[in-house]
């Protein structure tokens, strides 16, 4: 009957593993993230005294960054992340600039941004946009454009034919095929006029739309945003306007497009306000059934408005916020994409920028949407899993904002949300605007899952080993200390080990516990991890209990009598690679001097202690 339990049991074990393994092989490999391990510059900025930089950073400690700028296969520029995880750097380049198509590769997750602006210093007119990992791309894009921006296409394969149909009749106006020394293409104007072109390649490729536009009377405000391949499209989104407090005009621009029309879209510019407005796109030729706007204006500081975007087919969405004031020369712009709601997560990082060193001079506003009543949002800065902000939504006021939160800032939601940044400077001249990619959510999970002492009931002063089993079940690199100690009335350490352990592993740590002062009774083992973790429960481990005794007292009776001569005499031969030492703790108890075999030495001590007791 036993052996038929245990065949069931096996059974269970087996079919659950083969249904685990089933489903997570089933698991879509096209989650949108930011992080990755290759990533390449796209041409943000097509004026010739612009200049383009690299922010980098890295997920993990001791992640080695390069960029190759030139495709030699020789790196330009390396950077080591240090011992820290999220640490972050940007790299300059060479004339002050990195050039567009600029390999940058880690050795583990980094996620990359991309910024643009005028120089010489200071900066104005800038632009940034988070880059695709290149295990992201794909081969088909919607671009939605508008009159005054440019669609760059990113394509590191030579030979990579790319086509792009304008009307979307399914017939290219234009192509472009790369080579070794053209591995970007940008298109100007006079191809964008359509509001929203059909983009297709031969081999993976990256689009992203970049927007300068030169007045005499205001600047050159510009933007930069990412098109998200087509199998990143969706149904539902939300996006956010942010004004700057100053005594001038604001616009937004909200738009969408979908391949597949045609297709209902419905917008509400303001969550706050029941005004719904219904759309039927059917083509991209005229700029009415692409582009909607909404003018605000004499805004007060640092006014929030959300927008929600409703469409009947799978489809593509953006925002830019548009900011001018005649009579102080001031026109600023900013724009990003918007994410659609199916693919959310629940972690993001706050992303560096050249303003890190000066954000006196600089405001950085992190805020976030969570649409889910109940959402509860924490902010991490130091990564210590200690929240030094917290925010939970209501069905009423479902978007945060953060003042100027560090570079690398962890920002964990208990349910999907949706994040952007926004850094402008304090005289408005300069603003940039990001929306966040999720990033692999963050488990940090530490375990003692076993504490196996060598022997259960020891004689005191005889030093015997301990092994403790430590294992990461999280997704990232945890390097903490795990602390043995013994407790009766009171607590004894044993000793404290440093540990590190890569993901999904674990570690066996041997103790070393000399009993010489300690005093006879039981003692309960208690294994820590003093590790971050988000299920801490389990950080700890009480499962084994120590009986300090007198030497030769082998059941731990308290004294050493006929009982204890027999088992010795019984498992005499018995080795540590006996059959059964480990399984039975009684064998390793009968070994009495504690040289892993039981032999004529351990009777002999147990004759000569014959009759002590305490």
């Amino acid at each position: 009957m036993r052996r038929i339990s245990l065949f069931f049991m096996i059974l269970v074990i087996f079919v659950s593993t083969f249904i685990s393994v089933k489903l997570t092989s089933c698991t879509s490999p096209y989650v949108l993230t930011g992080a990755g391990y290759d990533f390449y510059s796209v041409l943000s900025y097509d004026r010739g005294d612009s200049s383009t930089r690299i922010i980098v950073l890295a997920l993990e400690a001791n992640t080695n960054v390069t960029l190759d700028t030139d495709w030699d296969e020789i790196p330009e520029f390396s950077w080591n992340s240090g011992v820290s995880r999220y640490n972050s750097t940007i790299f300059y380049g060479d004339d002050n600039s990195i050039p567009p198509g600029t390999h940058i590769h880690g050795d583990k997750p980094i996620i990359v941004v991309q910024q643009h602006g005028i120089e010489p210093s200071p900066w104005t007119d800038s632009g940034a946009l988070a880059l695709l990992p290149y295990e992201l791309w794909d081969t088909q894009y919607l671009a939605p454009n508008y009159a005054t921006g440019k669609i760059e296409v990113t394509a590191p394969t030579p030979g990579t034919n790319v086509y792009l149909d304008t009307d979307n009749d399914g017939t290219p106006e234009y192509t472009w095929t790369s080579n070794a020394t053209e591995r970007h293409h940008l298109w100007g104007t006079n191809v964008t006029e359509y509001f929203a072109s059909n983009i297709t390649a031969t081999n993976p490729i990256e689009v992203a739309t970049v927007h300068a536009v030169y007045d005499g009377n205001q600047g050159t405000p510009s933007f930069a945003r990412l098109s998200l391949p087509r199998r990143f499209l969706g149904n539902e989104f939300y996006t956010l306007q942010q004004f700057p407090s100053f005594p001038g005009d604001g616009i937004e621009w909200i738009g969408i497009s979908s391949p597949y029309l045609p297709c209902t879209v419905k917008i509400q510019p303001d969550v706050e306000v029941d005004d719904i407005r219904e759309f039927n796109i059917t083509s991209y030729v005229d700029s009415s059934e692409h582009v909607r706007d909404q003018r605000v204006e004499n805004y007060a500081p640092i006014i929030n408005m959300v927008s929600y975007l409703n469409s009947t087919a799978p489809a593509e969405a953006y925002y830019t916020t548009y900011a001018k004031y005649f009579v102080s020369r001031i026109d600023v712009e900013a724009a990003a994409t918007s994410i659609p709601v199916n693919h959310w997560g629940t972690d993001y990082l706050v992303l560096g920028d050249p303003a890190d060193t000066e954000l006196v001079n600089y405001t950085r506003l992190i805020s976030v949407i969570a649409p889910v009543e109940g959402t509860h949002v924490m902010i991490d800065v130091d990564h210590d899993g200690l929240a030094e902000y917290e925010w939970t939504s209501t069905a009423s006021n479902f978007n945060a904002t953060f003042s100027n939160l560090p570079s690398g800032t962890h920002i964990h939601g208990s349910k999907p949300f949706t994040a952007q940044q926004l850094v402008y400077k304090n005289d408005f001249r300069d603003a940039r605007a990001i929306e966040l990619l999720p990033i692999p959510e963050i488990n940090r999970d530490v375990a003692i899952t076993a504490v196996t002492p060598a022997k259960t009931i020891v004689a005191q002063g005889l030093t015997f080993p301990i092994n403790v089993t430590a294992w990461n079940f999280g997704n990232y690199t945890e390097i903490f200390d795990t602390a043995l100690n013994a407790i009766n009335l009171s607590e004894i350490g044993i000793g404290v080990e440093k540990t590190s352990l890569d993901n999904n592993s674990f570690e066996v740590i041997t103790f070393s516990w000399n009993t010489s002062d300690v005093p006879y009774g039981n003692y309960l083992l208690v294994a820590n991890a003093d590790a971050y973790d988000y299920y801490p429960s389990d950080n700890i481990n009480t499962s084994r209990w120590i009986f300090i005794t007198i030497l030769g007292d082998i059941d731990g009776d308290t004294i050493v009598d006929i009982s204890d001569l027999t088992r010795t005499i019984v498992a005499y031969g018995k080795t540590r690679g006996s059959q059964g030492w480990l399984d039975n703790i009684w064998y390793a108890n009968r070994d009495v001097n504690g040289d892993d075999i039981i032999d004529f030495s351990d009777i002999a001590i147990v004759i000569d202690q014959f009759g002590e007791s305490w």
